[in-house]
């Protein structure tokens, strides 16, 4: 076959692959070698995990099936092969389907299995590789690999269409599969090499035959030859036997002599160390306890591998006790022990040496021990090192500095010893001698002076406690590895798996048990190995199932002895204040009726001073030394190892292009700083609590006690429980009698709130019988103090005494009153007293009712007390003095008569000023009727006391009555300028809020709250603007209400979209420079204008100060701080028509700046998150494209912890890496090239694997997009599988309230992998109903007719709809307010639109999707964005878009309208169960 007929065979082939794969094998890379395409594969596929996992036996197979073709393809191909070499051909073909698996499990192992059926034919091939071809042969052998090509290329095309379940249908089993053209080309490829197997079989005959003709001729002179051979053969063999005996005898000779002389090396070497066997018997009781796999995260640990790769010298692993600390060390000996096997060709081998400590004797506390058994171990395997040790003596090795000199520092950090490493792990050296300790971590820092150029690496594993002799010693921060249960919960949670199945009886409990047993030990393992080891050992010990679970509400055997030994340890450690202070904290954490505050703990502190002197660096002592004990929560649930591991700093002194923020991942080191010693948590926001729930119970039981170490003089550690609740209660009962107390707590949190609402309960804990008088008489003393002073009363805690002023209570404080030998030590008038309430104790509690009673209704005691309360249990104590039972007052339903009845109790004078303040509760408990009534007998006694007309305004806003509103406070504001009798702050408070309910009233008419008439524009404009002047001068009247600069910020975006022609759907619009109106109608302001003055006012609270370190703007972001919020929008938007986004970017970064100095970290990430929003939304400036995407990373991915959900810091890191999907999708599409495109796609791909599992993972929504739009259709569902089932999960559940957010997670999800006819059934599904019947975009308003319905809006709730009415109606006694409120849920909008005009939708009629960023667009805004004109840089053109039809056909309550079909909502959701195989 001439070449040119080779060529175009391989083109077939060529076309082939295309027309399979969609890919042109001439724009593949093409290996050369075997070798380079598999470093080629791992180059591309190491970021997953299961081609990880998998790579070993992957490449196995592939070398041996492509190694054949990469030796003969280019003979097959002749001169065809100088264009596109065949062998290229083949392997580029097959890395191009190792990559389209894209680590997929079930993709690699289909593959795999495929390589090994081609291996099975291509294995004979390499037999070519060094004869020239025939011409038939060469073609024959050109058929093979050109059907290995389709095969590669069929393999590729199932690949990526995602159907993995059909990819058991190659394989293995590929000719039993049903995969009818695959096996055809199998059926080929069987076919053709048995064909080469039979033209190969004649040319051999041919060839053999030829041979042995030749043979013969040459046969007869070799036989001549071969007789004069045989006689030199005979003579050569008696020689080289005689030699071979002489190399035989030299070499066994040197061995002996090397054998004895390493012999007496290593005697000589025993003799001078004299080594213990400890360290190797820990080593293999630890392996044997070793669970496979557990403890490998800290492989994966940056600070471990800088310390493996000899780029740090020493690291510390810091854990608390029974944290597994020991077997991580277990885990890195065995990784280095690992590494060392890999590298055993190396010319250069490290030493790897390790001791345990263990103080249960002597020989395993001493450091001078541990030099000597770690220098024998690196003696045993390091011939040079030996011959190093055995020119000392003992003497020499005896102390802790002359083993650490003679040993380690003249051979390892001196020249001249080679270039041999050593790596020393000491672990437990919190467990080593003090002093021993002490000394080594000051001679260690010959290693830290090395650097990076030591031989020497040393890595001590401890308790946390050390931590300061560390960093004192060393002085310098150390890298620091912390052990908590964020990194090993996981290692936990197999551990109690592998326990369970081994052992004797768990493994036969029931699996309802079992699971039981599974979810109990991991939950509340909290990362502490040695409790889930106890309690396993407990439980095994158990016979019977109840047994079993009653086990596992106690704590195991075992637990007690390892905490009075950390005790010990402690004991043993500390000074006696220390010892004090420790006490005190653990006695406070464990006794606590809340988690304390840090700042509660350092104000404890404090009150034991005089001066009111604290512990310096509490914190410090908490997270270091303490934190066998001690775990510090932050809001923003960062631990001490996220703390301490490297910053990425969010400043403005660099910037990344789009290119590089592609690639940058978060972990990149970007921007990374040292670790931080010193930690500020914002001490009110930051809990502290015990590590472990099994401490918690230790110290509280009474058993136990303080621990004291054997010797001499040292401290007691631990809780006495009696004297310590004595403590507590003492502490708690002065602080709410003896005012002196309260300067120590100035510049803390004050304690004083914990103590009003706890000394109650504490006081319960008390057994007064074991009490002695000075203590019952101080007691009775503070209470008898605290129940008749006014001034002590104030401290009453007043939102919680519907819990406090029973039976029960008074009971157990007359206990303490009543007792004669108390009573004889009370002043007379308190004795008197206390005798007075002997029969009824429950009478003790009159002198508080009537303090409650001069708080709501006498003007001089007037205060922020809630007046509902008080009239509420002055009710509950009337009820109860006639010997009623009151069970449940949380959220009591009084009627009008019962307050007022309450308010008669205590007999004061019923002035104005009293009807005045009942009238308010009235009110505020919607008695509107007789709240009016008692309003009017104001008037009628005194008829210029104009508070009364306000309060009679709030009645009437209540109602819905507006313009009767609105009349009387006009009426009022003329009546308060003519008051000089008030107080001037109190008349303009007043002031300042009948201007902002004056707004409210406006905005409510306009709203058509109570007005059902159709306004005109001109009418809308009026009110808005009337509306606008109100909450105007009430913000003038008081910087510090937001809330009014926030509904002006409302209004004035209203105003402009209104005054656009296109209600704000256009681009900005041109201006009259002289007279800056706009064109189209120059009688009003033009949009712009509006957003100037949204400015305006913005840069009057930018320039004005709330106190010395913020301004009122900066206060206002505090509290706006949400980028999805109403304030940030409107702000973000004016700033954007009017060109002041830089200045707006400034005032968020001083407001970030003052949210880290107030150390409000999650106000400074959510503030944050609107600086990103800045950035690349509404700027046209490109330069801090880089800045947002590292907001988004370090704000999404801060913190190891899981966050608590619903809470400000999960929102945060939620919205962060929402953001950065959408920007990194939207990126991906519009990048041309594909590279810098698959770059966006890994940075999804990286985060959606580090995203937990269990929320909703939008990184994964938009991965999911991608890959649907790719073609690989199942990739895309399984992303989003487990987010379907939890969705499913909530609309199942028994809480109605939460399937609006199922729901609205369905649609993202069914919008992502092209399942449109699911997303246009729940569209439809949200909107309004009428009587249970949807609403048609054509119906007509049933109201305009007069009819009454029962309407429900979106959200299910039902409320009437009445036709007709106006401002008027309202109800007279019951109605509940209809005024402005956040609270508002009675909102029937579905959505709103993501364009620049923000409109509501009622439902999704008319509005378009975007399939790839999940944003909504009305008509308006979607023509912008595919014309490129709107202003905000969101979604594109180029982007693919779904529109929701308006709805046609009608369907009930409950039912889901399926493409033409109307089912039950609960068939529609087992449709969807069964579709997912949920």
């Amino acid at each position: 076959m001439p070449d040119n007929e080779f060529t175009s065979l391989w083109d077939d082939a060529r076309e082939e692959f295309a027309d399979a794969s969609g890919k042109d094998l001439k724009d593949l890379p093409m290996p050369q070698t075997t070798e380079e395409l598999i470093k080629s594969v791992e180059s591309q596929n190491k970021g997953y995990k299961d081609f990880r996992e998998k790579q070993g036996l992957l490449f196995t197979v592939l070398s041996a099936a492509v190694k054949p073709i990469e030796l003969v393809g280019n003979l097959a191909a002749g001169a065809a092969s100088a264009v596109f070499p065949p062998s290229s051909m083949c392997l580029g073909a097959v890395m191009y389907l190792i990559n389209a698996a894209h680590g997929v499990s079930a993709s690699l192992d289909a593959i795999t299995d495929m390589l090994g059926v081609l291996k099975d034919f291509t294995v004979r091939l390499s037999i070519y590789n060094r004869e020239s071809l025939s011409v038939q042969l060469r073609e024959k052998l050109t058929e093979v690999l050109t059907t290995v090509i389709e095969i590669f290329a069929r393999s590729t095309k199932v690949i990526k269409e995602g159907v993995v379940h059909r990819l058991k249908s190659f394989g293995k089993n590929v000719l039993l599969g049903n995969d009818q053209k695959m096996q055809g080309l199998i059926a080929k490829l069987d076919k053709l090499t048995q064909g080469e197997d039979r033209l190969v079989g004649a040319e051999t005959l041919v060839e053999t035959k030829k041979t042995g003709r030749n043979v013969q001729d040459v046969q007869s002179t070799l036989t001549e030859t071969t007789k004069h051979l045989s006689q030199l053969t005979v003579t050569q063999t008696e020689v080289s036997q005689g030699v071979g005996q002489i190399l035989s005898a030299m070499e066994n000779q040197a061995a002996q002599i090397k054998e004895e002389k390493d012999t007496k090396h290593l005697e000589t070497v025993k003799k001078v160390l004299k080594p213990s066997n400890t360290p190797q018997d820990r080593f293999d009781e630890i392996k044997r306890e070793h669970v496979h796999g557990s403890g490998d995260w800290i492989l994966a640990e940056g600070a471990l591998q800088a310390w493996v790769a000899s780029k740090d010298p020493i690291i510390w692993v810091s854990g608390n006790p029974g944290s597994g600390k020991s077997f991580l060390t277990y885990t890195v000996i065995a990784h280095l022990q690992d590494l060392e096997q890999e590298h055993s060709d190396s010319t250069v081998h490290a030493s790897i040496a390790y001791f345990f400590f263990r103080d249960n004797k002597d020989q395993t506390r001493s450091f001078a021990q541990a030099l000597r058994d770690i220098a024998f171990q690196i003696a045993q395997n390091d011939q040079l090192y030996a011959k190093h040790v055995a020119a000392h003596t003992p003497e020499d090795v005896a102390s802790i500095r002359s083993a650490w000199h003679n040993l380690f520092v003249d051979f390892y950090l001196q020249d001249g010893n080679g270039d041999r490493p050593a790596f020393l792990l000491l672990d437990g050296i919190d467990e080593a001698f003090e002093e021993d300790r002490v000394t080594f971590l000051e001679l260690l820092k010959d290693v830290e002076n090395a650097g990076s150029g030591s031989r020497l690496h040393v890595a001590m594993i401890g308790r946390p406690q050390i931590i300061d002799e560390i960093l004192d010693q060393l002085e310098t921060n150390v890298s620091t590895i912390h052990v908590d249960w964020t990194k090993n919960g996981s290692d936990v949670a197999h551990y109690v798996e592998i326990s369970i199945a081994k052992s004797r009886v768990l493994h036969r409990v029931s699996r309802k048990l079992k699971d039981e047993i599974v979810q109990t030990l991991t939950s509340k393992a909290g990362g502490m190995f040695m409790w889930v080891k106890l309690m396993v050992a407990e439980l095994g010990k158990k016979s019977r199932e109840s047994a079993i679970r009653d086990a596992l509400t106690k704590a195991p055997k075992g637990l007690t002895e390892m905490l009075q030994h950390v005790l010990e340890g402690f004991s043993a450690s500390l000074t006696e204040e220390d010892a004090q202070d420790l006490n005190d904290m653990l006695l406070w954490v464990a006794l606590a009726k809340r988690p304390l505050a840090l700042g509660d703990v350092d104000t404890m502190l404090r009150l034991k001073s005089e001066e009111g002197e604290g512990i310096i660096y509490l914190e410090g002592k908490l997270r270091k030394q303490f934190a066998s004990f001690f775990t510090l929560t932050r809001d923003d649930c960062l631990t001490t190892a996220d703390l301490q591991a490297p910053k990425r700093v969010l400043d403005d002194r660099d910037e990344l292009d789009e290119d590089t923020a592609a690639g940058a991942e978060a972990g990149d080191g970007l921007n990374d700083v040292e670790n931080e010693t010193d930690f500020d948590s914002n001490p009110a926001k930051t809990t502290v609590t015990f590590s472990h729930a099994s401490i918690s119970d230790f110290f509280r039981d009474p058993k136990h006690g303080k621990v004291v170490c054997k010797g001499d003089d040292h401290p007691a550690v631990g809780v006495d429980l009696a004297s310590a609740r004595i403590q507590v209660t003492r502490t708690c009962l002065d602080l709410m009698v003896d005012i002196s107390l309260y300067p120590r707590m100035i510049g803390s949190v004050s304690l004083l709130e914990y103590a009003s609402q706890n000394w109650k309960e504490h006081l319960e804990d008390l057994r007064i019988a074991n009490l002695d008088l000075a203590t019952r008489s101080f007691v009775a003393t503070m209470v008898a103090r605290m129940l008749q002073e006014d001034s002590l009363l104030q401290n009453m805690d007043v939102t919680r005494p519907y819990t406090f002023f029973t039976e029960d209570c008074a009971r157990l404080l007359a206990s303490y009153l009543t007792d004669a030998d108390i009573i004889a030590t009370l002043p007379a008038e308190t004795a008197s007293w206390v005798h007075s309430t002997a029969a009824a104790p429950l009478e003790l509690f009159e002198p508080a009712m009537r303090y409650f009673a001069k708080k709501w209704l006498l003007p001089d005691y007037s205060s922020g007390w809630n007046m509902i309360v008080c009239a509420t249990q002055i009710w509950a104590y009337m009820q109860r003095r006639e010997g009623k039972v009151l069970e449940n007052l949380s959220n009591p339903s009084l009627s009008a008569e019962e307050l007022t009845s309450a308010a008669e109790w205590a007999g004061f004078e019923q002035t104005a000023y009293w009807h005045r303040m009942l009238a308010i509760v009235l009110r505020e408990t919607n008695h509107t009727s007789a709240a009016l009534q008692e309003f009017q007998k104001v008037l009628q006694m005194d008829d210029t006391l104009w508070t009364a007309r306000v309060g009679i305004a709030r009645v009437k806003v209540n109602q819905g009555k507006f313009r009767e509103a609105l009349e009387l406070d006009a009426a009022t504001l003329a009546l308060a300028e003519k008051d000089d009798q008030l107080e001037e702050s109190v008349k303009r408070s007043h002031l300042q809020q009948v201007h902002k309910r004056m707004g409210q009233c406006y905005e409510s008419i306009l709203d058509g709250i109570g007005c059902k008439e159709t306004c005109e524009v001109a009418e809308n404009v009026r009110l808005m603007q009337l509306a606008f002047s109100e909450y105007k001068q009430a913000f003038v009247m008081s910087f510090w209400d937001y809330e009014s600069l926030l509904w002006c910020f409302n209004i004035l975006r209203s105003l402009a979209k209104l005054s656009d022609g296109q209600q704000g759907h256009r681009n900005p619009p041109r201006h009259d420079e002289d007279e800056g109106k706009h064109l189209d109608t120059p009688n009003t302001p033009s949009p712009h204008e509006y957003y100037e003055r949204i400015m305006g006012l913005s840069h009057t609270i930018a320039n004005s100060q709330k106190d010395d370190l913020h301004t009122h703007l900066t206060s206002c972001l505090y509290q706006y701080r949400y980028s999805d919020e109403d304030f940030f929008e409107v702000l973000a938007l004016a700033a954007m028509q009017t060109g002041q986004v830089k200045w707006l970017q400034a005032r968020y970064k001083d407001a970030v700046v003052a949210a880290h100095k107030d150390r409000l970290t999650v106000t400074a990430a959510c503030l944050n998150l609107c600086l990103a929003q800045l950035y690349t939304t509404y700027s046209e400036e490109e330069e801090h494209t880089g800045k947002a995407v590292r907001i988004w990373e370090t704000i999404g991915t801060e913190g190891s912890a899981t966050t608590r959900e619903a809470t400000d810091i999960a929102w945060a890191r939620d919205k962060a890496l929402e953001s950065l999907g959408t920007y990194c999708i939207c990126k991906a599409f519009a990048c041309e090239d594909e590279q810098v495109a698959e770059r966006w796609v890994h940075k999804l791909e990286h985060y959606t694997a580090q995203k937990a599992s269990g929320n909703f993972n939008w990184m994964a929504i938009y991965l999911a997009t991608w890959y649907q739009k790719q073609g690989r259709s199942e990739d895309a569902r399984q992303l989003v599988k487990p987010m379907v089932m939890e969705s499913i999960s909530i609309l199942s559940d028994d809480d109605p309230t939460n399937d609006p957010e199922g729901y609205a997670n369905l649609v993202i999800m069914f919008l992502a992998i092209g399942d449109d006819v699911n997303v246009l059934a729940l569209c439809h599904s949200e909107r309004q109903y009428v009587d249970g019947i949807t609403v048609l975009v054509g119906d007509i308003a049933e109201e305009e007719r007069g009819v009454k319905h029962t309407v429900q809006g979106a959200d299910g709730k039902d409320e009437t709809a009445e036709g007709g009415g106006d401002d008027e109606a309202g109800n007279d006694d019951d109605g509940s307010g209809a005024g402005h409120s956040d609270d508002d849920d009675g909102d029937d909008t579905v959505g709103s639109c993501d364009g620049i005009c923000g409109d509501d939708f009622d439902n999704w009629d008319g509005v378009t999707w975007c399939r790839y960023c999940g944003w909504s667009f009305c008509t308006a805004c979607l023509q912008l964005v595919q014309n490129n004109e709107l202003p905000m840089r969101i979604c594109g053109a180029h982007h693919e878009f779904l529109f929701v039809p308006p709805l046609r056909q009608k369907f009930k309550k409950g039912e889901v309208l399926v493409g033409d079909r109307v089912m039950s909502a609960e068939e529609w959701k087992a449709g969807v169960k069964q579709q997912w195989g949920l």
